[in-house]
């Protein structure tokens, strides 16, 4: 059998490509089945140490306990999934695996030497963003994830060298194949469609799912003022997540702005980590500088977005509607207060 592993990088449509692929039968390739088709969750679960610092999992609240009694009965269940796999290939779709750190790339080696025990090769493929779009969509997703309170400039390069270069120690270079993340490098223009046409699988359009849009500009702001000057992402028990969802949900139908850093933010960091562009670069045979030009409404600071969030406040009044009394809604509140009342209400429903 042969490992197609599909490792991202972040932010490069895999949640699209696992929905895709999790669903289709094919003849000649098999989906590892977990609780959800990105099998981020499992990699960690299974192959990171310690277990209960993984974010997600921290994040739920879940002890160690609970999560090595969790990794017992899974690895179980995964084994034996692999064990009645007949098709020649097998897709383990994990964003994670080019997560940059040395945690997540000890993780990746065991997964390797687990899935030897069935694979007699590997393929590995991951697509590789430029880094101000990298950048924005990693920013809008930490916001969304995390209890992220300001813009953290030194944690947003996507650190090309750390994230891929042990991919190629672990599975060897000839076997890795990095693909440039821009629609006109894509088969068909669409990174599904691009994948799984590298793997041979044709798909018909209603195949496609379209997964994990990122937020409008006004969204974002709106989302990051509740992080940023109100009581932040719900975390620390079992629900947290589900909740989040539904808050980032109430926001997102608001407005239609594309958020953008602006060149004075990036040109430093692109200065700092020019050598990090200069491997990627080279390994990828393309250039990725991706400085946009000068533009209204870019991000150059937490106070830009802080100020957009307050210039939209009455674009939450719609959020307020249907969860909130007619006399309620008369009151004056700040975006930062709607915003909370909303996170408050959501919580209440769901008996928090």
């Amino acid at each position: 059998m042969r490992a197609i592993i599909h490792a991202g990088m972040h932010k490069t449509g895999t949640s699209s490509i696992q929905d895709t692929l999790a669903k289709i039968d094919h003849p000649d390739y098999a989906y590892l089945k977990w609780r959800s088709p990105n099998l981020s969750g499992l990699f960690a679960q299974q192959f990171y140490e310690p277990v209960e610092e993984y974010h997600s999992f921290k994040l739920s609240g879940q002890t160690r306990e609970e999560l090595l009694r969790e990794r017992k009965a899974n690895f179980l269940r995964m084994s034996e999934q692999l064990s009645q796999v007949t098709k020649p290939n097998l897709i383990f779709s994990a964003e994670d695996i080019t997560a940059p750190n040395d945690t997540f790339g000890m993780a990746t080696q065991k997964l390797a030497d687990y899935l030897s025990n069935w694979a007699t090769e590997f393929k590995v493929y991951a697509y590789v963003r430029t880094p101000s779009s990298f950048m924005m969509s990693a920013f809008q997703q930490r916001v969304k994830g995390s209890k992220l309170k300001n813009i953290k400039v030194d944690t947003l390069w996507p650190r090309y060298r750390d994230r891929l270069e042990r991919l190629d120690k672990i599975f060897g270079q000839e076997n890795v194949e990095l693909v440039k993340f821009h629609r006109s490098e894509f088969k068909g223009g669409d990174v599904v469609t691009d994948f799984a046409g590298r793997l041979g699988i044709s798909l018909t359009p209603d195949q496609i799912e379209q997964s994990n849009e990122g937020l409008s500009l006004e969204a974002l702001a709106l989302l990051f003022a509740q992080r940023n000057l109100g009581s932040g992402r719900p975390s620390g028990f079992k629900g947290s997540h589900k909740l989040n969802d539904q808050f980032i949900e109430k926001l997102s139908s608001i407005g239609s702005g594309k958020s953008s850093f602006s060149p004075e933010f990036l040109e430093p960091i692109f200065e700092a980590n020019k050598d990090d562009l200069d491997w990627i670069e080279n390994r990828l045979g393309a250039k990725l500088s991706d400085i946009p030009a000068p533009a209204p409404n870019q991000i150059s600071c937490d106070e830009d977005l802080i100020a957009i969030a307050e210039a939209n406040s009455n674009e939450l009044d719609h959020a307020l509607v249907e969860l909130l009394s007619e006399s309620e809604l008369g009151r004056s509140m700040t975006a930062v207060e709607k915003a909370e009342k909303i996170s408050a209400l959501l919580k209440a429903k769901a008996g928090r």
